[in-house]
């Protein structure tokens, strides 16, 4: 991985909700790179942090949440490095930003997408706040962007409304939102999560095409394993806020480290002949979020935990050469 340029550098990132109830730490340190021309997959369970993660980066964290620590150093174009985190959220540089170096797909497209304006005219909108097109030149593009991604008669459909669409269209029309402007990262939060099986294969198709064509980074966010493993370069498996693992995808699913990631691998259904094995399942509950303790979360519900475990938050540590861990257990035996 040395050799590659890295595109953002997270470091020690913290999001916190400051709640009536009490303070919920979405993200508690969290340190990771996002190569140039890399795939990054961001997997764990819903509320683990991963979403949060996203708006982080966007700078897009909905109040009451707030970054209360770390740093995000992006190495943008043109030979300059910025720290995301000291940016004002609505000022100009992050929106310079913002949808053009970097973009976001959602996971539901009718949240992107504005039932009361057509396809053509949202785009439209991206494009006016980031080049300097004129109205006929910026039609002529989205055009060829609609074809880009895979949109039929992309001549027709840039004049339709969103609800005209089905929902594979809608988020193809999204993507295409989110590259207009040709990003250098594209952040992806369960594009595929409200799609049928066939239309989510064409999307991960896509998104292998663009990366290759347009020469993107992408933080590819999902709950499911198995599209994770369609796409992903480098697997970051979170929990609780925290990352616990992290590896070369090949790596963390044919040889899990931490036990929260061979618990999740172990309940993924296997197709084929002879696969009658039963389902397990990660035995206890999510934590509260409200509940703060100074050993490891996962503790109650782990299958190798020791006493220390309930003394000492472990941190993410090289356990083996490009892997990592956070396991006391796992970093004491690979010593």
């Amino acid at each position: 991985m040395s050799d590659r340029s890295i595109l953002l550098e997270i470091r020690n990132l913290d999001v916190n909700f400051f709640l009536d109830e009490g303070t919920v730490e979405a993200v508690q340190d969290v340190s990771l790179d996002v190569f140039q021309n890399y795939t990054l997959g961001i997997v764990g369970e819903s509320g683990c942090g991963k979403s949060v993660l996203s708006q982080a980066i966007m700078r897009i964290v909905p109040p009451p949440g707030k970054i209360t620590g770390g740093e995000m150093v992006y190495h943008g174009g043109n030979a300059h490095s910025i720290d995301l985190v000291k940016l004002d959220e609505k000022g100009k540089a992050i929106r310079s930003i913002r949808g053009n170096e970097i973009g976001l797909i959602l996971q539901e497209p009718m949240a992107a997408l504005s039932p009361l304006y057509t396809v053509g005219d949202q785009i439209q909108d991206v494009l006016r706040q980031h080049s300097s097109m004129s109205k006929p030149e910026a039609k002529a593009y989205i055009v060829e962007l609609l074809d880009q991604v895979g949109i039929p008669k992309p001549d027709i459909h840039v004049d339709q409304y969103p609800f005209e669409l089905s929902g594979g269209l809608r988020q193809r029309v999204v993507i295409a939102m989110a590259i207009a402007c040709k990003p250098k990262l594209l952040i992806a939060d369960e594009p595929t999560t409200a799609l049928d099986v066939t239309i989510q294969a064409q999307i991960l198709r896509l998104f292998q095409e663009l990366k290759e064509t347009l020469d993107i980074s992408i933080i590819f966010i999902s709950h499911d394993l198995a599209v994770i493993s369609e796409i992903a370069d480098e697997i970051v498996v979170m929990y609780n806020g925290r990352i616990v693992e992290e590896g070369p995808a090949r790596k963390v699913f044919s040889e899990p480290l931490h036990p929260y990631t061979i618990g999740l691998l172990k309940s993924v259904p296997k197709l084929g002949e002879g696969s009658r094995e039963r389902l397990t399942t990660i035995e206890g509950t999510v934590p509260d979020p409200f509940m703060k303790s100074e050993g490891c979360a996962f503790y109650p519900r782990c299958s190798i935990r020791e006493e220390q475990c309930t003394l000492e938050c472990p941190a993410l540590a090289e356990v083996e050469r490009g892997r990592k861990a956070a396991c006391l257990p796992i970093q004491s035996s690979s010593r």
